[in-house]
């Protein structure tokens, strides 16, 4: 959510998305930092988050990282990887 923040500020930036100031730059850029203080907040605090001391349960949130990463990696090697190409219905 505060990558979308981010994607509303650079749009309204480079002029692709219209609107008052406040909605374009000011609401997400208040939003955006919320949202990166309480991740911090989080991650600083995940084991009394989820109340489990286990290295498993602990390792969890890489498992997104490493997701990220992947995707960001494939997408880096072959521009053209489509979503559609791999969703059937």
């Amino acid at each position: 959510m505060a990558g979308c923040c981010l994607s509303v500020i650079v749009s309204s930036l480079r002029g692709t998305v219209s609107g008052s100031m406040w909605s374009t730059r000011i609401a997400p850029a208040i939003a955006g930092t919320g949202l990166v203080i309480i991740g911090g907040i989080i991650v600083a605090h995940y084991q009394d988050v989820t109340g489990s001391d286990s290295p498993y349960i602990f390792a969890m949130p890489l498992i997104l990282v490493a997701g990220a990463a992947y995707g960001a990696l494939a997408i880096r090697r072959d521009p053209d990887i489509r979503l559609e190409n791999y969703v059937t219905e």
